[in-house]
Formats: C-alpha cells, structure tokens, sequence
C-alpha cells in the first residue's frame, strides 16, 4: 500500500515492513504505530531522506524544514535499534522539546486575549468568536432554495447544507454574484437565517444578527416543545456573511451536481462547453433531511407534577452529574475559599428552584388550559386535576409540529419562567448560603445560582414580568427541596423568605444584594473563579433537565 501522511492516525492496520520518507519524530512515531501494531508482532521501519530542489534545499512540504533535520540528526542514534517507549519519548525530547516549550510562552503571553475570547464565546453564540478558538478558517453553511422564508422558517439546519469559507461569498465573488443576479433580474443574491421574536412575530432588529439571536431568545423563553421560528433577510453587506447562522442563495446562482459538486453560476469556474451544457439543465434546490426515528413515530411526553420533575433531575444530578463534577467543584471551592460542599449545596437550590416561576398563578392557567386543548385536539378523554395539583410540565408530543398552531388558538399565553424564579427566590437563596453582605465569601455563589437559575433556557435572558404563586406554591418547593438535599436531617430552610409575588423588572441592574444580582464579571486583572462556577453550575442544570424524564 502506498499512501500520503493520512495513514498516521485513525488506521486500525499492522504491517511488518514500513518505509517512510522523513517527517518530523511526532508524525514519524505515528506512522510507525502503522507497524508491528498488535500484540506478539516485530516489525522495521525504514526511513528515507527527502529529495533536494536545484538549489540543495530538502523539500520538506508540508513540514517546516528545522524538525525535520533535527529528527534526521537523532534518528543515527536508533539506527538498527528496538524502539520502545521510551526510546520514542527520548526521540520526541530532543527533537520537539524546545519548540514546544516556545510554544507554550506564546500561549501564555496571549492568555489574557484567549480568555476573554473563551467568555465571550460563552456569553455570546457568534461563530466568528469560535472559531478563532478551534481553528483559523471559518465554515459558514449554505443552502440553495428560491424561497426559504415560505419553506424553512423552523430548524434550517435540518435541510441538505454546504459548508464553505465565507471568503468563498467575499470580496471579487461576491460582486460576480451581484452582476449575476442583476443580468437575471433578482431582487436577491443572499439571505440569512434570523430567529424571530416569539413574542411580536417580527425578526430581531439589531445590526449584529449574532448578537440578536441571544437577546431575542430572552424575550420568548423556549423549552423542548416550543419551536423557535427563522425568518430569511437579504444579507446586504458581505462582512454579515462570516457572522450568519446559515444561509440561503437561489437555484439561478448555485446547483449542485454529482460530479463537479457545489457549482456557482456566476463564471468563476471555467468548464467546456458540455459540462456547460450538463449544468444548464441541472436544478438542484435543498431538501429536508430524514430524521432518524428511534422506536415509536410519536414521542409523547406526558405531564408532571413539580416534585416529580424536580425528582428526575435530583437523580440525575446525584446518580450521575455529581460524580463528573467533583473535580471541578473541588477545585473551585479551594481557590474561592469556599466550604467543601458549598458549591453542591448551591446547584441542589438551583435544581429546586429553577421553574419556581412555574408554580405561578398565571403559568398553572396556561397549563391547564393547554392540558384540555390537547386533550380535545387529539380526541381523548380528560379528566382535570385536582386544584393543588401544581403543573411543570404538560403533555405533549416532540414531533408534533401542528401543536404550535394548537397552542396560538389559546387565549392564555404561556408566561415565561426562568428569570421569574430568581426574582421570587434570591433572597431565600441569600439566606440558604449565608451571603449576608456582598464581602460574604458566598456571595459569588449567590450570583452564580442566580445566574445559573435565569439563564438555564437562554443565555441572555434578563427580565421578568409581574408573577404571583399559585396556592400550595411554597409546600411543592418544601417537598421539591427534600427530594433534591436527601439528608437524614435536610438543612433547616425558611421558605417565608420566597416573595409571593414580584413586579416586572430586570435581573441585572448594579446593585447585586439590594434585591438584584450581576453577571460575572469579566475583568481580565482577576481570577475567572465567579464566572467559570456560573458557567459550570448553568451547565450542570441544563444536563439535568435533559436527563431528568429518563429517571421518571
């Protein structure tokens, strides 16, 4: 077999004889991996120099030429030599050691930049940002359909996609595409995914779309039966391309065909005349793709009580999250000067009271009359719980598309929840922790929670609306939270300290123990602790609400 470098990794094949011609030792070890790989087996490795150019010079492509010679240099000593383990990690030493320790001087000169991308990253989901992290070319996905805002207005990433360099849609290309479009007379060379405001039914409006999806997620707070809804917008400058969730050109500007692949119409790849010929009959438009279906065709989620959902991500966490996060929480807590076990303690509350908000008077409306328009909708007997029955979640089928439709005929709208929580129970979380002042060293944990508690549907969810809680609220909290602890003897709690009812207002003003709470901040001058525990204890809430049904 004769092959390129691909072969030094992910081939689960053993040969007795490798010849190689000369890369660096990294690359050289992983190639002979390649050799005498299974057990019992002996194998040799022969490794040839690189061919020189006319000026002497070795062509050392796609390696850089100073690795290469320093792994030529060390190979004498191994010549005709067994190499085992730690003959490879003398090897990786004399040639990798230096380069690799500059390496790691220049990652630590540019730390500071490299952390605030990484929270920003977090904070914000612009790709852009990410991919400076992972890599420095950019993908953007594509699609080719003439009118995707009637077609694809929910999950366009569910449809047949191209990924491509944004500066493929750039600069010269981009202006070829305009002529095109021009000389065909098309209103639009390019759109762009945007998510659409739940709440008026309008797309965001804001000059940075990437920016919008995270600020309009706050506004129609989604969960796992609520389907965000896409609008498609022209892309006017071609600076937002980079920034798109996903985008869409027409049929006239882009086709696909099987052989030549993604082909743009615009003249910039010259072909003979019949392959010409070929891609003028050629029309492609992108299609759904098929869901993989596991089991039944319906997937009904039935409705639940508050504590019996509060239950499932109690198991969840304590069954399986905790024991994945005991490093982290430790570690956190020894460089906060926090208490062992105050950082567990904070995400069984988070747990506890995340859908508080839900327990309110307005939500329990919503509920019940869904449960009976559902009920109706499908044909099916219904029986109405009893009044103290407090509802967190209600029935419904994933895969149910028309159940969005169903639920606009309601004249009852689902109020949001997750900001509500924090605003009905910071103080009684204040009062759980011991953050008596501000300087309490609990008083990051506070934020933490509260941050955690807001923002485990979006990530810029920040405002609540007038809440009052439903009769029996506090009693489904009381049992909720001995679900969650499962001490012997739970810690003694005073849940008077629950506000019955707020007003409308924001999370996020200055003033974090007057009532509000603050975002961690980000102030590169300091250690990251506070901000890395919101993003952990977010985290850890999420997977347990994802994993919560499975132990129900």
């Amino acid at each position: 077999m004769v092959a390129t470098q691909v072969v030094e990794v992910g081939l689960d094949i053993s040969v007795e004889t490798l010849h190689s011609e000369l890369s660096p030792a990294n690359s050289l070890i992983q190639r002979a991996g390649r050799c005498a790989r299974f057990p019992h087996q002996q194998g040799q490795v022969f490794v040839y120099s690189l061919p020189v150019d006319d000026q002497g010079q070795a062509q050392t492509l796609p390696y850089e030429p100073e690795p290469c010679q320093r792994t030529w240099e060390a190979l004498a000593e191994y010549d005709g030599q067994v190499v085992r383990f730690q003959e490879e990690r003398r090897l990786l030493d004399t040639v990798h050691c230096e380069s690799d320790l500059q390496l790691l001087a220049r990652y630590e000169e540019q730390r500071p930049h490299l952390l605030e991308k990484m929270v920003t990253s977090l904070r914000k989901p612009d790709p852009s940002v990410r991919s400076t992290l992972i890599r420095d070319d950019l993908q953007v996905a594509l699609l080719v359909h003439d009118a995707p805002e009637e077609e694809i207005v929910t999950a366009p990433w569910q449809w047949q996609l191209f990924t491509l360099r944004p500066s493929l849609l750039q600069g010269r290309h981009w202006q070829a595409l305009q002529e095109r479009a021009a000389a065909l007379g098309l209103d639009w060379v390019c759109k762009q995914a945007v998510l659409m405001d739940t709440g008026s039914g309008r797309a965001a409006q804001g000059e940075d779309h990437s920016r919008t999806r995270s600020e309009t997620a706050a506004q129609g707070e989604d969960d796992s039966r609520r389907e965000p809804l896409y609008t498609w917008e022209p892309v006017t400058n071609p600076a937002q391309i980079s920034r798109a969730l996903v985008l869409a050109l027409p049929q006239a500007l882009v086709t696909y065909d099987r052989d030549l692949g993604l082909v743009f119409r615009d003249g910039r790849l010259p072909l003979p005349a019949r392959w010409q010929q070929r891609l003028e009959g050629t029309r492609y438009q992108s299609r759904p793709l098929e869901r993989r279906r596991s089991g039944a065709v319906s997937q009904t989620v039935s409705r639940q009580r508050y504590e019996e959902h509060i239950g499932g991500l109690a198991d969840a966490y304590h069954y399986g999250l905790y024991h994945e996060l005991t490093y982290a929480l430790r570690r956190l807590e020894e460089r906060m000067g926090l208490a062992a076990g105050t950082i567990d303690q904070a995400i069984q509350l988070a747990l506890a009271l995340h859908d508080l908000g839900k327990l309110a008077e307005g939500w329990q409306r919503w509920a019940r009359a869904w449960e009976r328009l559902y009920h109706e909708k499908k044909g099916l007997h219904y029986q109405e719980p009893a009044a103290d029955y407090l509802f967190a979640k209600t029935t419904y089928d994933v895969r149910a598309r028309e159940e969005r439709q169903w639920e606009q005929e309601l004249a009852e709208r689902r109020p949001n929840h997750a900001c509500e929580s924090v605003a009905l129970a910071r103080r009684f979380i204040v009062d759980c922790l011991g953050a008596t002042t501000p300087a309490s060293p609990t008083a990051p944990v506070v934020r933490a929670t509260c941050y955690a508690i807001a923002r485990h549907h979006t990530t810029g969810a920040h405002e609540y609306g007038a809440t009052r809680l439903a009769p029996g609220a506090l009693e489904a909290v009381r049992r909720a939270l001995a679900l969650v602890q499962r001490e012997t003897s739970p810690r003694p709690t005073n849940l008077q300290l629950i506000l019955p009812e707020c007003q409308q207002g924001d999370l996020f003003p200055e003033n974090t123990m007057s009532g509000k709470f603050s975002q961690p901040a980000l102030d590169l001058q300091t250690p990251q602790y506070e901000t890395w525990l919101a993003f952990v204890m977010t985290r850890a809430l999420r997977l347990a609400d994802q994993r919560a049904d499975a132990y129900r």
